[in-house]
């Protein structure tokens, strides 16, 4: 799918919201935010 949107923190949470099964191509900033999320919620699991 690809979607036009403004990077938001809502946008972060619905990608992040499809676990592995989302792939953000561009841009690189919300690719990064998506990361960032994913990586967070590995932290808490410790």
């Amino acid at each position: 799918m690809e979607l036009e949107l403004p990077v938001t923190p809502d946008v972060v949470a619905w990608l992040v919201g499809w676990g592995p099964m989302v792939r953000v191509q561009e841009p690189e900033m919300l690719a990064e935010a998506v990361l960032a999320e994913h990586r967070a919620a590995l932290c808490g699991m410790e």
